[in-house]
């Protein structure tokens, strides 16, 4: 992808919903929306699974948090 992509058009082009992502990364949903509209970032541990868990790299999952400019990776 050369573009970058809103982690809600990560989930949303994954084909999962937020509660499965949430799941997989051992969260919440709610928080797995908070990070959607970027009010609070994931954890780099919980980015990296929810990249695995979309299957897109690690970048891309912190670029779409970095799209918010309240969303700051956290740890």
């Amino acid at each position: 992808m050369s573009k970058n992509f809103s982690l809600r058009d990560l989930i949303a082009r994954s084909g999962k919903t937020t509660s499965e992502v949430a799941q997989a990364v051992g969260v919440n949903p709610s928080t797995v929306r908070h990070w959607m509209r970027g009010l609070h970032a994931p954890h780099p541990s919980a980015a990296r699974l929810m990249a695995a868990e979309l299957g897109v790299s690690l970048e891309q999952v912190t670029s779409a948090c970095a799209e918010s400019a309240t969303c700051r990776l956290s740890g």
